[in-house]
């Protein structure tokens, strides 16, 4: 993203201030100007704030979005209302990222976790989501299981893990479903952690 630089003009229209008071304003162009002065420092200060692993050029430009954005909005309902200079701007924008990539760390460490459980939900759990407890003959419980097993099926990704789910479902074994399907065991092993962790959130 280039950047757009202030003008040396006495008219502080083109100066970060004016920028500021603009946007407060509504003013969509003087948004964007703020956007590009501050994209690339602020994409290399979040490049210091996240481990190696996470500094990726996506990873990068998702904080620094969510924070300018957020400065954006902050300044469009007057909640910023100490931020008038480059000064000001600035160090709220270093908060605001700081923050963002804080939650992204979070947010990662809540899906490792999450991650991790699924490994521990076995086909048994999945068998007998599908058995339930409910009484066979009784039209509620029917309707209800009927609309759990179209839910679950429908949210796996392929046509080909959904076959996989309904051949484990009828109790076929890794190594029949692999042969049925022409694929390794290891491959049908993954395909059913797939199924499993898509189908935690139904367990």
């Amino acid at each position: 993203m280039k950047v757009i630089r202030e003008s040396d003009s006495s008219d502080d229209r083109g100066s970060v201030s004016g920028w500021i008071r603009a946007t407060r304003d509504g003013d969509s162009d003087a948004a964007t100007y703020l956007l590009e002065r501050y994209f690339n420092e602020l994409e290399e200060f979040a490049r210091r704030l996240l481990p190696r692993h996470m500094a990726t050029k996506a990873d990068e430009e998702d904080v620094v979005i969510e924070a300018l954005n957020a400065l954006l909005q902050g300044l469009r309902n007057n909640r910023f209302r100490l931020v008038r200079d480059r000064d000001d701007l600035w160090r709220m924008l270093l908060h605001i990222t700081r923050r963002k990539a804080t939650n992204l760390l979070k947010s990662e460490n809540r899906e490792k976790r999450d991650r991790k459980r699924t490994v521990e939900i076995d086909d048994n759990a999945i068998i007998e989501a599908f058995g339930g407890n409910g009484e066979s003959n009784d039209p509620a419980w029917i309707a209800q299981f009927q609309e759990s097993c179209r839910m679950m099926f429908e949210a796996l990704p392929t046509d080909e893990s959904r076959r996989i789910a309904m051949m484990r479902m009828s109790g076929h074994s890794v190594k029949e479903i692999a042969v049925s399907l022409d694929r390794t065991k290891s491959a049908i092993e993954r395909k059913l952690g797939v199924i499993r962790a898509t189908w935690a959130r139904f367990l």
